[in-house]
This record gives structure tokens, sequence and C-alpha cells, in this order.
């Protein structure tokens, strides 16, 4: 019963037998983030609009710890770049952070694993130069993004990462799953597609090769720059990147703003 159009897209048990769904809701000229909680009879408990301060939606929300919740989705700004955005919400709807994490190319993230420690392993995808690639990145459950890494197929080809296929192993590696695709051409007159299983170590890396160092088209490294305030990342075509971060808790009473640890 809302006054505005808006859509649902994921949903996660929450406490009490009750359910928790995110999705978007459109107030005029605008789009926004929407947390809706509803009890075991179907009544509405409550509903939380979330402006991220752009066009904002939300793809996937978990169960975090023993009350709280996680969601995440995607932020575009006016001039059409999507950044990948998540956070965290208690049992009544409060927010508890909200962390938008700016990459160079265009980002989402549609798939939410928990992980016992109570970290999140968050997954969707990245398009660089126009090719769609799965994007995974690890948070700590308080708003700080750990690593985030990013793969291409075999030769280059684009992957597109498939939905809640997230999950991990007894020993803590990765596994997502995506379908692969080459494009027609002249050569291969038909298109290519194909399923590929990724399986990384507990920091992101491709587990058959481990951690190495950052080189062009390896994107299996730790490129971590000691710096709180930046997302750092390796790119497969030119090496480790760093991008500024925005709204990251960066200490007491501190937040990154457009790269650097300020009072918030």
């Amino acid at each position: 019963p809302l006054d505005k159009s808006a859509s649902l897209q994921s949903m996660t048990a929450s406490t009490g037998n009750s359910a928790v769904l995110v999705g978007e809701v459109k107030p005029v000229g605008s789009r926004d983030g929407l947390v809706v909680k509803i009890a075991a009879d179907g009544k509405l408990v409550w509903a939380r609009e979330i402006d991220a301060g752009a066009d904002d939606r939300l793809l996937a929300v978990a169960r975090h710890r023993v009350d709280d919740l996680v969601f995440a989705g995607v932020r575009r700004d006016n001039t059409v770049v999507h950044s990948h955005w998540y956070g965290g919400m208690d049992q009544h709807g409060k927010l508890l952070y909200s962390t938008v994490a700016p990459l160079p190319d265009l980002t989402q993230l549609d798939t939410i694993h928990v992980l016992a420690d109570s970290g999140v392993l968050m997954a969707g995808r990245r398009e660089v130069k126009g090719k769609l690639h799965p994007l995974v990145l690890r948070a700590d459950g308080a708003g700080h993004t750990a690593w985030s890494r990013h793969f291409s197929g075999p030769s280059g080809e684009q992957l597109y990462p498939m939905r809640d296929t997230l999950s991990t192993f007894p020993d803590g590696r990765i596994a997502l799953g995506t379908i692969g695709m080459r494009p027609k051409s002249s050569k291969n007159p038909s298109t290519k597609k194909w399923a590929l299983g990724i399986v990384m170590d507990t920091s992101g890396y491709p587990h058959c090769n481990g951690p190495d160092k950052c080189k062009a088209k390896v994107g299996n490294t730790d490129c971590d720059d000691g710096k709180s305030c930046t997302i750092d990342f390796c790119d497969p075509a030119t090496g480790c990147a760093h991008s500024p971060a925005q709204g990251v808790s960066c200490g007491t009473g501190k937040v990154c703003t457009q790269g650097v640890c300020k009072p918030s």
C-alpha cells in the first residue's frame, strides 16, 4: 500500500516467521531502494525507502548475524554510471550503514552469501569496454570492502554471472557459476555459449593459481595499497588499480570522501 510505483526483486526469511523483501520504489523523477518486512499472516510490518543519492535499486537481501539484514544493488547517477551499493539494517528497519563503492566501470550486485565469521560475500557484474565480467567482493558486515575481483573467459570472452550461484566449500574456497559467450564473427558464424564454474581461494584469487603479482591478463592477486579510502582491484588488462572510496567508514567518526578520510 504505497503511493508510488514499486516493485520487489528478492526475499529472505527474517525473525519471528516474517519475511523481508527488497526492490525499488519510483518517486517522481527518480528511483530509490525499497525494503519491506511482511509478517507470517501477510500483514505489512514496515516499509523503508532508502535513497543512496541517485537512481537506486536493491536486488538482493540476506539475514546477517542474528537479527540484522544486509542488502545489495546498484546506484546510477546522472551520468549513467552504475556503482555497486550495499548496506545493513536491523530487524526494525533502522539503517546501520550504506556503502556506495564506485569503480571505473558499470557495476552492480545481485547475490549475497553470508559467511560463518559474519563476513559477507557479494556477487554481480562489471562491464568493461562493453563486455560483462563476474564481480565478486567481500565485505566485513559493517560497510567496509575487504577486496573485489572480476573475471574474464579463458580467451578474454565476456562471462554472465548466474544469480544465486555464489557459495563456499567447507575449507572456505569460494565458487561462482557463470555463462560464457563468444559472439558471432566471420570465423565463428554461430554464437558459442558454455558454462564455467569459477573457484577462488578465501581472498578471491583463482584457486588453481594462488596469489601472484598482478600482471596484465592475470587478475589473480592482492592489490592492497594500504589506504583505507581506496577500492583496490586487479584489472586483467592493465594490472593493479585503485578507485577512491565514497561513504566508507575509515575510523571512529570518520568517513571516506572522494578517497580522503575526513570527519563525518
